[in-house]
C-alpha cells in the first residue's frame, strides 16, 4: 500500500462523520455516500470497487450516487474489501435496510399514509418489534385473505385495485421477518380469534398461520385471555 494511502487510512480511521437525517436525504443516498467515503479514504478507484463486486464502474458510480438499488452481497463484499469494523458494517446494514423499506413505501406511495411511512422506517432499523392488538391480528402476521377481508370492511367504497394495493403492501412488509431481524413479539387478545373477518375458512387459515409462526425463533405469539 502506498505511503500516502496508508497515511490517509490511519489519519481517517477515527474520523466521525456528520450526516444528514433520513428525513433530509434518502437512505439509499446515505448508503452510497458512505461507500464512496470509505473508497476514497483508502485511495481506491471506481475500477477497484467494480472488480470486487464483479460489476462495471458505471454501476459502482450509480450505487454511490444512490441511483441504483444496492444488493446486500455487494455492500458486504465492499465492506470487507474496505476493512470496515463490525460497527461500521452494522451502520451500512441499517442504511441498506432503510433503503429497502424506503423503496417499499415509494412503490406503494398511493396507499401509504405518512404515519405508516414512519412506522416502516422504524421497522427497518428495529432489533425487536413488540405489539399488542386487542381487535385484529397484527398486520405483520395477517394472511392475505384475512388482510383483504379486513381492508374491504374498513375501506368502504375503495376499488378492488386499491384494496389489492393495500394488501400487497402488508404482505411485502412481512418479508423482513424471513431475514431473522427484527424478531416479533405479539400479544393478541383472545377476542381477536373469535371476531370473524371473512369466511370461516379465512379465519381457520389465519389461526393456522399464527400457529405456524410460533414454530420459528423469530416470532413469539401470546394470546391474552379476557378476565
Amino acid at each position: 500500500m502506498p505511503a500516502a494511502r496508508k497515511a490517509r487510512r490511519e489519519s481517517d480511521a477515527s474520523v466521525v462523520r456528520m450526516q444528514a437525517s433520513d428525513e433530509q436525504r434518502p437512505a439509499g443516498r446515505l448508503l452510497g455516500d458512505e461507500l464512496r467515503f470509505h473508497r476514497e479514504r483508502l485511495g481506491y478507484t471506481l475500477s477497484d470497487a467494480a472488480q470486487v463486486i464483479r460489476a462495471s464502474t458505471s454501476k459502482v458510480s450509480r450505487l454511490e450516487r444512490g441511483e441504483s438499488p444496492a444488493k446486500p452481497r455487494d455492500v458486504h463484499d465492499l465492506a470487507v474489501f474496505y476493512g470496515l469494523s463490525r460497527e461500521q458494517q452494522s451502520q451500512l446494514d441499517q442504511l441498506l435496510a432503510q433503503a429497502g423499506n424506503a423503496d417499499l413505501y415509494a412503490r406503494f406511495a398511493d396507499v401509504t399514509p405518512n404515519f405508516l411511512k414512519r412506522l416502516i422506517r422504524l421497522e427497518a432499523t428495529a432489533q425487536t418489534i413488540s405489539v399488542f392488538e386487542p381487535r385484529v391480528v397484527p398486520g405483520l402476521l395477517q394472511t392475505e385473505a384475512y388482510a383483504r377481508a379486513l381492508v374491504r370492511m374498513m375501506e368502504v367504497g375503495l376499488s378492488d385495485v386499491g384494496i389489492d394495493r393495500i394488501v400487497a403492501l402488508r404482505m411485502q412488509r412481512q418479508v423482513m421477518l424471513d431475514k431473522g431481524v427484527p424478531t416479533l413479539a405479539a400479544l393478541i387478545s383472545e377476542e381477536v380469534l373469535y371476531r370473524p373477518y371473512g369466511t370461516a375458512g379465512v379465519m381457520a387459515e389465519q389461526v393456522r398461520f399464527l400457529l405456524k409462526a410460533t414454530l420459528t425463533n423469530r416470532v413469539n405469539v401470546r394470546i391474552v385471555r379476557k378476565e
